[in-house]
């Protein structure tokens, strides 16, 4: 399970989200280090079920760094899977 699933488990992943989206949102340093943590954050929001995040996740598709915009594209697709077993 991710961390944003097991934090929904105990009714934090609201909190959890903002945190996570503040962190992506702050102004990037282009160090490998800030690259790698940028790109493990947009991959968790991908199991955000907010819209706030799906925007965000839409912005990180034309990052600069492939990582970055590779996972962004996964975890969209991981909500758009989601999405549609929910609404079967």
């Amino acid at each position: 399970a991710s961390l944003l699933s097991t934090v929904r488990g105990v009714g934090l992943s609201g909190e959890l989200e903002e945190i996570l989206a503040e962190l992506a949102c702050r102004t990037p340093s282009q160090s490998p280090d800030h690259l790698r943590a940028l790109a493990s954050i947009v991959s968790a929001l991908g199991d955000s079920r907010s819209a706030g995040s799906l925007e965000l996740l839409q912005a990180f598709r034309s990052h600069a760094d492939a990582r970055v915009r590779a996972n962004a594209v996964q975890a969209l697709g991981r909500r758009a899977r989601v999405d549609a077993w929910n609404s079967r």
